[in-house]
């Protein structure tokens, strides 16, 4: 498990309810940094921008510094803000991309061994069952960030096949030549 370098710093700041500025996705935020949590091997900030009315997950690793130092640029003093107490954690730790994800929504059928019905569950939490065809099973997966489920399909390798919808079909072909093309 890989530890970001700032993960320190932010969980201070987590603790003495002080406000950070920092870039992320190209954008300089402030924000109350509320708690820290980890998913699978990555760590996010739940945290509400300044001017925001809802919290955000920030993924640590996409963290830059504001400024030219590589630092984190506290704002105001410790103790500038609460964390409300009705805060649902899990809803906020609800890391999945695939659960949260800005994609339309569409089912994902695919045709893996029954044998691996466990890894199954452990990479996708929606799915269900459409039908047995010998060994394998015939299951829907709902897709909200197509890129994640593309990825945690191809780690199945050889063991799925997808078999539709067509347009995630294409979708998937098109997220892969590029890395056919560096072969």
């Amino acid at each position: 498990i890989r530890v970001p370098a700032i993960l320190d710093d932010l969980q201070e700041l987590v603790a003495t309810r002080q406000c950070v500025r920092f870039t992320y996705n190209g954008k300089d935020r402030t924000v109350q940094p509320w708690r820290i949590g980890q998913w699978r091997d990555g760590w996010y900030l739940i945290a509400l921008e300044t001017d925001g009315t809802k919290p955000k997950r920030f993924a640590l690793d996409r963290i830059q510094p504001s400024g030219t130092d590589d630092t984190l640029a506290t704002v105001g003093r410790p103790g500038a803000f609460t964390v409300p107490e009705d805060v649902d954690w899990d809803a906020q730790f609800s890391l999945d991309p695939n659960a949260w994800g800005p994609d339309p929504e569409i089912g994902v059928r695919i045709r893996v061994a029954d044998a691996l019905r466990p890894l199954l569950a452990d990479a996708f939490d929606d799915w269900r069952p459409i039908e047995r065809i010998g060994d394998d099973i015939v299951v829907e997966i709902p897709a909200r960030h197509y890129e994640s489920t593309i990825i945690r399909l191809l780690s199945f390798g050889q063991h799925v096949q997808v078999l539709g919808p067509p347009e995630f079909i294409e979708r998937m072909r098109a997220w892969l030549a590029p890395q056919a093309e560096a072969r």
